[in-house]
């Protein structure tokens, strides 16, 4: 009989050992964490982008809004005396500068 119960530990598998349930538990917390970090920076990353492309869709509509109505905003600045003013500015200050550049007055 000794010889038998024998045989029978001999088949019985030997046991994995396991893990500590507390160290399965802080590993998986730490799984979860980092994949919640890595959905809500994906989500910022999209939305981001679809912030950036709104924008670029907004400047794009401005630009050919004021493409096709070259007409209307040459009008509105001619008749700013600001606009004027800044032309004159920067004609007389060209001017300055190339006769201090050229060292002889214009005449």
């Amino acid at each position: 009989m000794v010889r038998q119960h024998q045989a029978d530990v001999r088949r019985v598998p030997a046991r994995k050992p396991r893990e500590h349930p507390k160290i399965v538990t802080d590993a998986q917390q730490n799984d979860n964490a980092r994949q919640q970090i890595a959905n809500l920076a994906l989500s910022n990353a999209v939305d981001t982008a679809n912030l950036v492309n709104k924008q670029a869709v907004a400047h794009r509509d401005i630009a050919i809004d004021r493409e096709w109505n070259l007409d209307e905003v040459s009008t509105v600045a001619s008749r700013s005396g600001v606009f004027s003013d800044a032309i004159a500015a920067a004609v007389a200050k060209a001017v300055q500068e190339h006769e201090q550049r050229c060292s002889h007055p214009a005449t």
